[in-house]
């Protein structure tokens, strides 16, 4: 596969699997799981934030994860170089 090939492909994916709309639908259910307290955060902190992008971006992984234990090890191996 030449890289433009694999480009198009990519973006493709991308698009068909929306990374945005997956982390907005993790959002809602974060907000109203009852698992994170929104009165007690002061209104200038990131922090929560944080720890909500950190749990949405971690379930993602899981739900993307290569059920293959050599694409495991591919996948475990390009991180090395992100």
């Amino acid at each position: 596969m030449e890289p433009e090939e694999f480009r198009i492909m990519f973006k493709s994916l991308m698009a068909a699997n929306s990374p945005l709309t997956a982390i907005e639908e993790l959002y809602n259910k974060a907000v109203a799981s009852g698992a994170i307290y929104l009165a007690g955060e002061p209104k200038d902190s990131y922090r929560l934030a944080k720890i909500v992008y950190y749990a949405i971006l971690c379930e993602m992984c899981e739900q993307w994860r290569p059920l293959n234990g050599q694409n495991r090890k591919e996948a475990e191996n390009l991180r090395l170089f992100l």
